[in-house]
């Protein structure tokens, strides 16, 4: 498993995470989202469809959603493979919780607790990597 598979795992991960936070905002404004005042005249100052061009960019990112988590079905098992052909128990933990989890550096280094961070896990990780 290459440093390269590997990133481009954990950044579809994050594209994921991403979208849904969008998906999901978007669906939270158009909660909020109020019928327009009949009252009187027009205020021309242009039509707007608030509510329709929400639906239409969560149809939009929810496509591309399914596509991706696709994606990520296919590439998992291998990269899980992989992460659990390594012996050491620590550095097995920084694989899953960069690569399987989505975790930042930080939050790796925070997880695994003790006197780790983000730089030391990061450069254990890439160490495996290297033999």
């Amino acid at each position: 498993m290459t440093f390269e598979q590997l990133d481009n795992y954990h950044n579809l991960i994050m594209q994921i995470s991403i979208k849904e936070n969008q998906i999901n905002n978007l669906r939270k404004s158009m909660g909020g989202l109020r019928s327009p005042s009949l009252e009187g005249m027009p205020h021309g100052s242009g039509i707007s469809d608030k509510t329709g061009n929400a639906a239409i960019e969560i149809a939009d990112l929810q496509e591309r959603l399914d596509y991706q988590i696709k994606q990520a079905k296919k590439l998992k098992p291998p990269i899980e493979d992989f992460i659990n052909t390594i012996d050491d128990d620590v550095t097995r933990l920084i694989f899953k919780f960069r690569i399987l989890y989505g975790y930042s550096w930080s939050e790796v280094a925070d997880t695994l607790g003790g006197y780790n961070t983000k730089g030391s896990v990061r450069a254990r990780y890439m160490n495996y990597l290297k033999h």
